[in-house]
C-alpha cells in the first residue's frame, strides 16, 4: 500500500500509548514511521496549560521544541507527517513543514468543539480526517472510526462471563456524578460494578470537587497513572457489559467502543453515533438516551452474545484503521504512492 521509499511521521500529543500502537503496526508492514510527542514536557502543570490553550506561557520552550522536530524530519527525509490531535503544533509550524517540501496530513481524535487548535489548522492542510461523524460532514472531511487493539480480542467464553458491569476511563466533565446515578441503578437491580478510572493529581480533583462535594467518595478509587491494555482487557473478558460516557461536546465512537465491543462484551452507551457501527455490531449495543433509562434495559443482558465473525473482528481492529489511515494519505495524490 506504500513505497518503502516514503518515511511517515506521526505528531500529537501522547496519550495512553495509542499513538505508539499505531506506529508500531505501520512499521511492521515495512513501512519507515516515528513518533514525534510535541509536548515538550509532560509534566501535569504542562499538560494543563496546554489543554487549556495556554501555550504561550511556555512559548520559548515550545519553540525549540516543535523546531527540534521540524529539523529531525528534515534530516531524516521524512515526506509525510500525520498531525493527530495536535494542542501544541500551530499554522507556523505546519507552514514550515510544508516549506521543507513534507506532505501534511491532520486526523482528529476529538471534535472541533474540544480541540479548536486543530480548527484552526484546516486552512492550511487539505487533507483533514476525523473520528467524529458531525465534524466529518460539517466540514467535509474524512471519516475514521477508532480501533481497539488485539490484546482486547476476545479470548473467554461470552457465557461463562459474570453479572459485573465495568467502567473505564477518565473522571473527566461530569463523569462522576453519572458514576454515582449507575453505581445505585446497578445495585437496585443485582449487578455488580467495577471502576477502572483514571484522574491526572488528586488534588486537581479535589478543586474539580468543590462544585459538586458528592464526587469526592471516588477519591481514592481511581489511579493517577492509569491501567494497561492487558489490564483493562483482562477485567472486560470477565465482564458483561461495558459502559461508556462520551464527552458531551462530541459525536465521535470512542476507543472504549471498540475495545468492549472486540472483547465480546455488551455496550452500553448514550452516544447516538453508534448508529454508524456495521449491523451486527449494532445488534450488541444497549443505547441509552439518559441514565434513567438503565434500569428498563437491563434485562437484555439476560441474552448471550456470539463470538464476533472475522468482518466485524477486522472493522473494530488496528489493523482496519491503519488500513483506512493509509488510504485516507494516498487521496492526495501527490502523497504516498
Amino acid at each position: 500500500m506504500t513505497s518503502k521509499q516514503n518515511k511517515l511521521a506521526i505528531i500529537g500529543p501522547e496519550f495512553f500509548s495509542y499513538a505508539n500502537a499505531i506506529v508500531h503496526e505501520i512499521n511492521r508492514r515495512g513501512t519507515s514511521c516515528t513518533f514525534f510527542d510535541e509536548r515538550h514536557s509532560n509534566t501535569t502543570l504542562s499538560k494543563i496549560l496546554y489543554r487549556l490553550q495556554l501555550g504561550f506561557l511556555l512559548k520559548k520552550k515550545r519553540k525549540l521544541h516543535l523546531d527540534n522536530i521540524i529539523n529531525s524530519i528534515i534530516s531524516n527525509k521524512v515526506t509525510d507527517a500525520i498531525l493527530i490531535s495536535p494542542e501544541v503544533a500551530n499554522k507556523p509550524f505546519v507552514i514550515d513543514l510544508k516549506k521543507a517540501g513534507v506532505r501534511v496530513h491532520l486526523y482528529v481524535w476529538d471534535s472541533f468543539r474540544n480541540k479548536k487548535s486543530c480548527f484552526t489548522l484546516l486552512n492550511n492542510i487539505k487533507n483533514v480526517a476525523s473520528f467524529d461523524p458531525t465534524d466529518c460532514k460539517n466540514h467535509s472531511l474524512t471519516y475514521i472510526p477508532l480501533f481497539a487493539e488485539r490484546a482486547f480480542r476476545a479470548n473467554q467464553p461470552i457465557k461463562s462471563r459474570k453479572k459485573l458491569i465495568i467502567f473505564s476511563g477518565t473522571l473527566h466533565s461530569n463523569r462522576p456524578e453519572l458514576l454515582i446515578k449507575l453505581e445505585k441503578i446497578l445495585k437496585n437491580n443485582g449487578f455488580s460494578f467495577l471502576m477502572l478510572a483514571y484522574y491526572y493529581t488528586k488534588w486537581l480533583y479535589v478543586i474539580k470537587s468543590l462544585k459538586n462535594p458528592s464526587i469526592l467518595r471516588y477519591l481514592f478509587k481511581f489511579s493517577i497513572s492509569g491501567f494497561t491494555k492487558k489490564q483493562i482487557a483482562k477485567k472486560f473478558f470477565e465482564s458483561k457489559a461495558v459502559i461508556d460516557f462520551h464527552h458531551n461536546s462530541q459525536d465521535g465512537l470512542t476507543s472504549r467502543t471498540f475495545e468492549a465491543l472486540r472483547a465480546g462484551c455488551w455496550l452500553i452507551s448514550f452516544n447516538k453515533s453508534v448508529e454508524f457501527l456495521p449491523e451486527n455490531l449494532r445488534k450488541r449495543v444497549i443505547y441509552l438516551e439518559e441514565i434513567n433509562q438503565l434500569s428498563d434495559n437491563l434485562s437484555k443482558l439476560k441474552e448471550n452474545l456470539t463470538d464476533l465473525n472475522m468482518e466485524d473482528d477486522y472493522y473494530l481492529s488496528l489493523e482496519r484503521f491503519v488500513d483506512d489511515l493509509l488510504i485516507f494519505i494516498q487521496k492526495n495524490k501527490s502523497a504516498i504512492q
